[in-house]
């Protein structure tokens, strides 16, 4: 028995022995080594990843901000005059699309305000000759009843 524990005693510590070479050459094997560059690489781009996450943070925050700027720009618009007056104060609202729109609401405003000046000129005719109607028609009824139509 005690041969048996003294050879399996003496196999333990050439397995102990042989344990601590290995860990010794470990690092030195390339498996290693390019376990350990990958590491190193995963870590440097897991802080540039970060580094990058929170520049897009800080890019969209910026965005937000001038997203709530250019909202509460045309919160106050209620008409198209407004939103003229509003386009033509912010430079930054220039575009092509910007312009072409601009130049049709304009030429939008200039023909409502002729068609309201012709309505306006419309009521007023109508008015005047509503009551040059009326002046005739009320004589006319004068005279027939004062003046028989023999008599004419």
């Amino acid at each position: 028995m005690i041969k048996k524990t003294y050879a399996i005693l003496i196999r333990f510590l050439q397995w102990l022995e042989r344990f601590r070479f290995e860990l010794t050459v470990i690092p030195q094997r390339d498996p290693f080594q390019s376990a350990v560059e990958n590491i190193e690489k995963y870590a440097g781009d897991t802080q540039y990843e970060y580094s990058r996450y929170q520049r897009d943070l800080a890019i969209v925050q910026e965005y937000e901000q001038e997203y709530e700027q250019v909202a509460n720009t045309f919160k106050q618009v209620q008409t198209l005059y407004q939103l003229l007056q509003t386009i033509a104060q912010h430079d930054y609202l220039h575009d092509t699309k910007v312009e072409e729109f601009t130049e049709i609401a304009v030429h939008y405003q200039q023909m409502l305000r002729e068609y309201r000046n012709m309505h306006s000129e419309y009521l007023r005719e109508y008015e005047r000759l509503d009551a040059q109607h009326k002046k005739n028609s009320w004589e006319r009824s004068y005279e027939s009843y004062f003046w028989p139509t023999y008599a004419k």
